[in-house]
């Protein structure tokens, strides 16, 4: 391997790092002594200290103690009014809560950081501190957040020439382009090795002598040898990373042996070395729940649900899905339940497949009998006997094939449902929700945010309700989508406001519609109509009852589909609107179960100067509104 000779150079120096670090009483006596003068010089050189021995907690990984020493930063750096001693503790902690996946503590110290480093002026701790929101918006999920704080950060490095920042910075661009290539299958992880190599490259242009420099660039090459594995070529990248695992188990580095472990299970399973694998995540599983890394768990119980999907042993795999949602959901993200959803329907699947394979033997055991049967007739009645033999086969194999079919539609109907409670709101609503109520709290604005929390927890509450029912009174609904279009118009600034308009011949207690129905191309209207607008937009609500329906318009006067495909295509955003494709095709399979005729059509509202919006006419039968299963 290219990087393994160099790798093992410099094992010995990273086997005296824990040796450079093991004095910490010695750093206690340091601080002791600076203490004791009252000058400036001596409160710098405390606070010096301060910061030494809390990045000796850091790298051997004793996050309490941490916390601890920052705690005492602070409290000294406040009483000596020390403003940059101040804004270094709050950034300390930043770094120990994103290490403890304390993801809210994380965010609000570093704002406070960067608040006051950018009133110091002091542009390197400044980029530093976008480096540490970077990293917690990635360990959130939020990658392409994660990506722009991460660029933000190397443009103010840049500047000031900070070149092992630089290094630190690409190589966390590195793993962000690896987590969000992940999700596109069969694609090569060229960007995330393109920042790994130029992190490598830095690195390898300054003193490799210090202690510092060979950690970071044995982690960077270690990430190069993991990227051989991600591309096919998994016997180099398993001999790479048990050389650079037995550096780490030398030195004494248990969190990027823990790393190291986890990727060599990951790619020894590909190569069906499944007891390897086993082995391997095991003990990064052990290293990260003596850590106490719940980042690192969840990702250990994902690889061991890829483990046993590659042994076809789903029953397992489909255990530790529920350990992955519940390490996951602790950590305030959203993916486990996709992957739960996927095992269940394999282990569904195979179960169905057994059951289809013994009614067909018990068909065919059927249709021997039946010959027997006939060829002992007399031939008097041989054709009569024949043509009913064949028109009881033929209703036995009608009977299932439509019994199949419904099964099918049945199936389908619950994988459509599952997928429009997953899409009824769109997932960055509550994470920005939930960011704009901080930001009312930071700005001090209570009055905005006990609006905004309490909004936003009716909402949670009635969707949770709403979900567990197929149908849903429509004064239920639409207490729903307004509070949900509230949420919106404050996040947005008052971007836009919206009118209902209800049939005074509905019964708005009674009368009863689909769950899920409508928010959909509500929130599509918001998000590819109003928001792009330069001034104030509306959307207009109507449900009117006609002869032989109900008819519900949604209309805004939004920029139209065409200028937000377009809009999106310029600032390269790839989401989709799945909320309106599920709504569609539940409606299809709904028409073909009930012989229903519910439709939708999308207009768009356009003259001579341009798009004016558009609209968005739901059909739903007058039978329906009385009688939804």
């Amino acid at each position: 391997m290219r990087f393994l000779p160099f790798v093992l150079s410099f094992s010995f120096v990273l086997l005296s790092y824990c040796s450079t670090y093991a004095g910490v009483d010695s750093l206690f006596y340091l601080l002791a002594q600076a203490k004791t003068g009252q000058t400036k010089e001596a409160q710098d050189s405390t606070l010096h200290w301060y910061g030494q021995i809390a990045q000796h907690y850091l790298v051997q990984q004793q996050l309490d103690s941490a916390a601890w020493v920052y705690e005492e930063m602070m409290q000294y750096s406040t009483s000596v009014n020390h403003k940059m001693g101040i804004a270094n503790a709050y950034y300390g902690f930043a770094k120990t809560y994103t290490l403890q996946s304390k993801h809210t503590e994380a965010i609000d110290a570093a704002v406070k950081a960067a608040e006051l480093f950018e009133k110091l002026d002091s542009k390197k701790e400044l980029s530093a501190t976008y480096s540490v929101i970077g990293s917690v918006n990635l360990q959130q999920g939020e990658i392409q957040s994660g990506l722009d704080y991460y660029t933000r950060a190397i443009e103010v490095k840049q500047a000031i020439g900070d070149s092992m920042g630089m290094a630190h910075t690409y190589h966390n661009m590195a793993i962000a382009h690896y987590r969000r290539d992940l999700a596109i299958e069969g694609l090569k992880h060229d960007s995330a090795r393109a920042y790994f190599r130029k992190s490598v490259a830095l690195l390898r242009s300054m003193d490799t002598t210090n202690v510092d420099v060979n950690r970071l660039l044995l982690q960077g090459l270690s990430g190069i040898v993991s990227m051989y594995g991600q591309d096919g070529d998994y016997i180099r990248s398993i001999k790479g990373l048990e050389n650079i695992a037995k550096i780490y188990r030398n030195n004494g580095n248990n969190h990027q042996l823990m790393v190291t472990l986890y990727n060599l299970g990951v790619t020894s399973y590909k190569v069906k070395r499944y007891e390897a694998a086993q082995k391997y995540l095991d003990e990064s599983l052990a290293i990260a729940q003596e850590l106490d890394n719940k980042d690192h768990i969840k990702n250990v119980y994902a690889g061991y649900v890829d483990l046993y999907k590659h042994k076809k042993e789903y029953l397992k795999a489909f255990d530790y899905v529920k350990l992955y949602i519940d390490a996951k959901d602790s950590l305030l993200n959203k993916e486990s339940r996709e992957a739960l959803s996927d095992i269940r329907t394999r282990y569904e699947t195979e179960k169905t497949e057994r059951e289809n394979e013994g009614l067909k033997h018990d068909l065919e055991l059927t249709e021997k009998e039946n010959e027997i049967q006939s060829l002992q007739l007399t031939r008097t009645y041989y054709v009569i006997f024949g043509l009913i033999a064949i028109l009881v086969l033929g209703g036995i194999i009608l009977i299932l094939l439509l019994q199949r079919g419904r099964l099918k539609t049945q199936h389908k109907i619950v994988e459509l449902e599952q997928k429009a409670l997953r899409a009824q709101m769109n997932p960055h609503f509550f994470f920005n929700a939930l960011n704009s109520i901080q930001s009312c709290i930071l700005h001090e604005d209570k009055m905005v945010a006990y609006e905004y929390h309490a909004k936003f927890a009716k909402l949670m509450r009635a969707t949770l309700i709403n979900s567990a029912s197929k149908s849903i009174a429509i004064n239920d609904e639409l207490t729903a989508l307004k509070l949900y279009m509230d949420l919106e118009a404050l996040r947005l600034d008052q971007k836009f406001v919206y009118e209902i308009e209800v049939d005074e011949q509905l019964d708005g207690e009674k009368d009863q519609i689909p769950t899920m129905l409508l928010q959909p191309y509500i929130e599509n209207a918001i998000w590819h109509g109003v928001m792009h607008r330069k001034t104030q937009g509306t959307i207009w609500l109507k449900l009117q009852l006609e002869a032989d329906h109900l008819k519900c318009v949604i209309e805004d006067n939004g920029v139209g589909r065409k200028q937000s495909r377009a809009m999106k295509a310029q600032h390269g955003e790839s989401h989709q609107s799945m909320g309106m494709e599920v709504t569609k095709e539940r409606l299809e399979l709904y028409n073909l179960e009930h012989k229903s005729k519910m439709s939708v059509s999308i207009i768009d509202l356009e003259d001579a100067t341009g798009p004016l919006g558009t609209r968005i006419e739901l059909f739903i039968p007058k039978e329906t509104l009385k009688n939804i299963p």
